[in-house]
């Protein structure tokens, strides 16, 4: 019975179609100093070097009461290509749209979304993980 169950979740899992890929970022620099209070992803292009990647803006509590900021990128392993208003990446020999260009900037994808976990190793610094998700 309890593999009959198992089966019946399976399949209509399979036909809701709910499954999702996850592709990790390589990160270019991971620790920020201080304790982050507030946190936005964005994808962009590197400015010194022209590459498209993943952006994490940081707001940092500073020791005196002043805020600081910090910015992190990250790239994907396969990389990030530009097509007219697109950025996408080829991921296991498929073509995944990541963003779209809008005024201001690059608006992710629908079916996208940038996902980072922090940790902290040593009592004052924290080290991003981020990967992106596609549904």
């Amino acid at each position: 019975m309890k593999r009959f169950l198992l089966i019946i979740v399976v399949l209509a899992c399979a036909a809701t179609n709910l499954s999702a890929m996850t592709i990790e970022a390589v990160a270019k620099r991971d620790t920020v100093y201080s304790r982050p209070l507030q946190i936005t992803t964005s994808f962009g292009k590197l400015p010194s070097t022209g590459e498209y990647g993943i952006f994490v803006n940081i707001t940092l509590r500073a020791e005196q009461g002043e805020r600081s900021n910090d910015t992190l990128f990250y790239s994907l392993p396969g990389g990030i290509l530009r097509e007219d208003a697109l950025l996408y990446t080829i991921f296991e020999q498929k073509k995944i749209i990541l963003a779209k260009k809008r005024w201001l900037g690059w608006k992710p994808a629908d079916t996208v979304e940038i996902r980072y976990r922090i940790t902290r190793e040593r009592p004052r610094y924290s080290t991003f993980k981020v990967w992106i998700e596609v549904k």
